[in-house]
């Protein structure tokens, strides 16, 4: 498997990067997790915007501004989420992808995380636009696709992160909801299947909820790059809380599991 460089974190080899998400409402909240998450230990922040409570994207390229200086030098991710994937807010497309567009020229963020899904179809057109527009500017982009309904089969699974990545971006994610254990072991096969194909790319691969929960720091064996570890409250269910996680991966790591 390809691996990437975000900053100083390698992504697509060894333990998984643990990344926090920021969920909260309003911009003093948003950069007080931003400062715990700089002191956790965590190795990448994303900040779904879809929570924030903004006027304009004036406001949310100001905020991102601030958060960026918070964190440094640890790998941002900018996630503007739908609500037909989870998220808070919904945009039409035209709005999505100048936000996008105005967060990929601000140059504050090194990964935006882009739904490559619109209304159960890959739109290949525009995903190709906003990829070709982030690298000019130096932004590695996310394709993702969240199912909170469902776990479609595994080979659903697999050729959904395999054309996800056909789209040249530099990661791909897939999150969906499992309601038995098979679910979670064919999310698990099909991140396995991804890992070894010979075009594989970096990628995450969750099982959400408790059920799932196995899916979020097993990442070493099945390929999947990255996972999503909580500081309080979670913003997906399923997730772990970073220390228990760090613990979890390293058990899985040193081969106690």
């Amino acid at each position: 498997m390809k691996t990437i460089m975000v900053r100083e974190v390698k992504i697509g080899e060894g333990i998984p990067k643990i990344c926090v998400s920021i969920t909260e409402e309003s911009r003093e909240k948003i950069l007080e997790k931003g400062r715990r998450i700089a002191e956790s230990g965590a190795d990448l922040a994303e900040w779904r915007a879809d929570w924030f409570n903004y006027d304009s994207f004036e406001d949310m390229i100001r905020v991102l501004g601030e958060l960026r200086g918070i964190l440094e030098e640890m790998p941002l991710i900018f996630t503007f989420r739908n609500e037909n994937e989870g998220g808070k807010k919904t945009l039409g497309l035209t709005e999505y992808m100048q936000l996008l567009a105005e967060i990929i020229v601000s140059g504050k963020a090194d990964i935006i995380d882009v739904e490559a899904f619109k209304a159960g179809l890959l739109d290949t057109d525009y995903m190709e636009e906003l990829v070709a527009f982030a690298k000019r500017y130096g932004v590695k982009v996310l394709a993702s696709n969240h199912d909170f309904s469902q776990t479609p089969s595994e080979e659903t699974m697999f050729s959904t992160l395999r054309a996800m990545s056909r789209l040249k971006v530099d990661l791909v994610k897939i999150a969906v909801m499992p309601e038995k254990m098979q679910d979670v072991l064919a999310l698990l096969s099909a991140s396995e299947m991804f890992g070894t194909w010979e075009e594989s790319i970096p990628f995450i691969a969750i099982s959400m909820g408790e059920i799932g929960r196995i899916s979020r720091y097993c990442g070493e064996k099945t390929g999947s790059g990255i996972t999503f570890g909580a500081l309080g409250e979670e913003s997906a269910p399923g997730q772990i809380q970073v220390e228990e996680l760090r613990e979890l991966l390293m058990e899985h790591h040193e081969g106690r599991r």
